[in-house]
C-alpha cells in the first residue's frame, strides 16, 4: 500500500523494544501511531466506496446539506447524527464522503462552528 516509512519505523520500534531501547520508543511511537491512523482512515475510505452500498441518490445528498444548514446552527446533536447516519448508508461521491467523515468528527467534539462552515 505504499507504507514503506510507517513499515521501516515499525520496524525500527520492534527492534527497540527487543533491545530494550526505551528511549527510541518513546521519541518514535507518537510518529508511528499518527502515520498508523492516516493509512487506516485512507484505507477506510477506499473499502467504503468499493462496498456494495448504492450510490446517493442526487435528492438525497442535496436533501441532507439543505437539512445540515438548518440543523447545526440549532446545535441539534441528534436530528444531525441521524443525518450522517442515513448517508453512512449509500456510497458518496469521494468530495461529499470527505465532508461528511469531516462532520462526523467534528460531531463528536460538538464543533458546530467548523460543522457549519463545512456545510
Amino acid at each position: 500500500i505504499g507504507a514503506g516509512e510507517l513499515s521501516e519505523l515499525a520496524r525500527k520500534l520492534e527492534d527497540a523494544g527487543k533491545a530494550g531501547d526505551w528511549e527510541t520508543i518513546g521519541e518514535n511511537t507518537d510518529s508511528l501511531l499518527a502515520q498508523y491512523r492516516d493509512y487506516k482512515e485512507k484505507l477506510k475510505r477506499l473499502s467504503d466506496r468499493d462496498s456494495s452500498k448504492e450510490p446517493v441518490p442526487v435528492d438525497e445528498l442535496e436533501g441532507a446539506y439543505e437539512a445540515l444548514r438548518e440543523l447545526i446552527p440549532m446545535m441539534d446533536y441528534d436530528s444531525v447524527e441521524m443525518i450522517l447516519s442515513e448517508m453512512d448508508r449509500f456510497r458518496l461521491p469521494e468530495k461529499d464522503e470527505q465532508v461528511f467523515s469531516e462532520l462526523e468528527k467534528k460531531l463528536k467534539v460538538l464543533d458546530w462552528d467548523g460543522m457549519n462552515e463545512l456545510v
